[in-house]
């Protein structure tokens, strides 16, 4: 009864150990001919800037195929970012409302035809932990940024997608892009060292909206300042575009002054 008992005991360890190194070891399905890539508007940053991130999902075999829609792109991008070499990380930005209840049909796409979306990252919608155990606290925090902003530090990024189309049943990852973000100086490290916490001003640069009355009115009276006090930085002028923006739309930068 016990080498019985034993064997089953060994058994079972074999199976446990095969299913973590093949969960470990998982790889993306064969892509086929359907190709994702990514660019971004330029290869150098500063902490708390805004990357612009265009994403082409295209057909590259010779023949019809189907592919994901762009509702479907836009709804089932994924983007993650590993700083200095290390582990990628899940972005979680502000949600697109425009896009939830889209029809997600995917499409036939000849050969060379593609989709494309363009997807903003700035703002990380920072998971609150306090409340969790210690360890779905690390899970989280293993998974996902751990910062209000994505380039939150001086360094080198590598930034990749993976889009997840429920209609193709396709799992699809781009090749990483290399972006360099350089420590900021003047100004802007000034206006950084101020923000670099807060994020209601991450969310406030990110959307440009304005949530009257409470922390991020505060937030965007403080960056006001700023970009009056330092107009020539980087930063300066993002809120002073946005600024502009909104008095030209609804005049919500009046309520400032």
């Amino acid at each position: 009864m016990k080498i019985t008992i034993d064997i089953l005991k060994i058994t079972l360890a074999i199976f446990i150990g095969l299913g973590l190194a093949t969960a470990e070891n998982a790889q993306i399905p064969d892509q086929g001919n359907v190709k994702l890539t990514v660019k971004t508007d330029r290869e150098n940053y500063i902490p708390g800037e805004m990357v612009d991130l265009r994403v082409n999902l295209s057909n590259g075999g010779d023949s019809k195929t189907a592919i994901g829609s762009p509702e479907a792109l836009r709804a089932s991008i994924r983007v993650y970012l590993a700083f200095e070499g290390g582990k990628y990380r899940e972005y979680v930005g502000p949600q697109d409302a425009t896009i939830m209840g889209v029809a997600r049909a995917a499409i036939k796409a000849d050969s060379g035809d593609a989709v494309t979306t363009n997807i903003k990252v700035l703002y990380h919608q920072l998971k609150p932990t306090e409340h969790l155990s210690e360890l779905y606290a690390n899970q989280i925090r293993d998974r996902e940024l751990n910062d209000y902003f994505a380039l939150s530090r001086a360094g080198h990024y590598l930034m990749k997608v993976v889009f997840q189309d429920s209609s193709t049943k396709q799992v699809i990852e781009s090749e990483p892009v290399t972006l360099y973000v350089d420590e900021p100086t003047g100004f802007d490290a000034i206006i950084w060292d101020a923000i670099k916490d807060d994020p209601k001003a991450a969310a406030f640069l990110h959307t440009g909206k304005i949530a009257g009355g409470g922390p991020n009115y505060l937030s965007a009276c403080s960056l006001e300042r700023f970009s009056e006090l330092y107009p020539d930085s980087t930063l300066g002028k993002r809120v002073a575009s946005i600024l502009d923006t909104n008095a030209a739309q609804t005049g919500q930068n009046e309520q400032f002054r």
